[in-house]
């Protein structure tokens, strides 16, 4: 699952991105489907998101959907093993998370690939994630920072 955070980028700004991430993984990964976020903010509803299908951004990405069709993927398969690039590409809202994991009993493990940023993968059985809570707030992983060079304007980062 890869997310791109609402902003004003033009779309091919956007696309370069997800593009980045989800062409390795077709190439070199065994996973099955890949499913795209074209456009939302990693503290928002997962079910919430992508009312909008963006099915040329699919196509172009070569991707199995958006967030309504993983949901769908998830809630009818037993056995789902799901990959997220960095905490963040899944969701940063913790109760959110928590009310996905419980209500998708055939979740098993979640993976978080952080290799690009620090060289690790965190694997997750939902099963502990949904016993020890402080599992799960390591989800909320953003901070606001202040950019460089003495600008005003802040942003969101992921802290590793």
């Amino acid at each position: 699952m890869f997310e791109k955070s609402k902003s004003r980028e033009n779309e091919d700004a956007r696309i370069r991105p997800l593009d980045i991430m989800c062409s390795p993984l077709r190439r070199i990964s065994l996973v099955d489907r890949i499913f795209v976020s074209y456009c939302c903010n990693s503290n928002g509803s997962l079910h919430r998101r992508d009312k909008k299908r963006q099915e040329t951004v699919i196509e172009e990405l070569i991707a199995d959907g958006d967030t309504k069709d993983m949901l769908r993927h998830i809630s009818t398969n037993n056995k789902v093993y799901l990959v997220a690039l960095d905490r963040a590409g899944l969701s940063t809202n913790c109760e959110e998370f928590e009310k996905f994991i419980r209500n998708n009993l055939g979740l098993q493990i979640i993976i978080v690939d952080t290799l690009p940023f620090n060289n690790k993968v965190i694997v997750c059985e939902c099963k502990m994630l949904l016993n020890y809570s402080e599992l799960i707030k390591a989800f909320d992983c953003r901070i606001l920072v202040e950019r460089p060079k003495g600008s005003n304007r802040l942003r969101w980062q992921t802290r590793y």
